[in-house]
């Protein structure tokens, strides 16, 4: 049975602990796998500034959209060719994705398009920079490098019109990411629900949480190793909409190759 964040008493944090008390954040995340961390400050703003942009740029034809393809392909933390910058299309999502190593794509729909995503980007890599160094307990730079950043965000826009993406009543399958820090600013059409392990009970986080307020945050793989275990990373997936109202949703996954192991060593 399914349970919301409220009734499972999942910790909310305001973003003010990272300074104030940081290893309150530390202990939510080693005991529930997740936080949602509140008064966002200008987090608020730059979310929705985000969000009004994406939802305009996909209500344009499908022949305006096309130009938002890039021809540079993001390559993951292994090297490996994964996809084109920009936009991904498709009849059951449509995908906008870019690296954050790699800021020139060469085809964003407007230069207040990319403003207004680069900013909010910014914002949610502060915070998971801030996160991960208090994780770990020493300050972690954020790499300079393109080939050393490999943190992506991408905005996706869901439909909801033509039943599960991937299963029935499923839009993505359950599965973890590879990644370090993740955080998904809440928005007002609920999809995201995530494995809880301490009740062994999925949670449909979003459902008591403020659209437009309030970021969840949760760690993949590689916050896993590089926490010896301590802060397991987060099994989620996102469902279907049952009253068929279209998702949009920014996120950010936070990947430095310091953090990836060759893939000989990595377990």
């Amino acid at each position: 049975e399914f349970e919301s964040a409220e009734e499972m008493d999942l910790p909310r944090l305001p973003v003010s602990v990272l300074e104030d008390d940081p290893k309150a954040l530390v202990a939510a995340m080693e005991q529930h796998g997740l936080v949602v961390l509140t008064s966002i400050g200008e987090g608020k703003g730059l979310h929705a500034e985000l969000m009004s942009k994406f939802k305009d740029f996909c209500a344009l034809s499908d022949e305006e959209k096309a130009k938002a393809t890039s021809s540079k392909v993001y390559r993951s933390e292994r090297g490996v060719p994964m996809w084109h910058c920009g936009l991904e299309p498709g009849s059951m999502r449509e995908a906008f994705r870019v690296p954050t190593g790699m800021k020139d794509i060469g085809s964003w729909p407007s230069d207040d398009f990319r403003d207004a995503w680069l900013n909010c980007t910014e914002y949610l890599q502060s915070l998971c920079d801030k996160c991960l160094s208090i994780t770990l307990d020493k300050p972690i730079p954020r790499p300079e490098g393109k080939d050393d950043d490999k943190s992506v965000s991408y905005a996706v826009h869901y439909p909801n019109n033509r039943g599960g993406q991937q299963a029935e009543g499923i839009n993505i399958k359950q599965h973890v990411d590879p990644s370090l820090y993740v955080m998904e600013p809440v928005v007002d059409e609920p999809g995201l629900e995530v494995f809880h392990k301490p009740s062994n009970e999925w949670i449909q986080v979003e459902k008591e949480c403020k659209a437009g307020e309030e970021i969840i945050v949760f760690g993949g793989v590689a916050l896993e190793r590089a926490t010896q275990g301590r802060i397991q990373a987060a099994l989620h997936r996102v469902t279907h909409a049952e009253n068929q109202k279209p998702r949009f949703v920014f996120i950010f996954e936070q990947k430095y190759a310091d953090f990836f192991p060759p893939p000989a060593f990595d377990d």
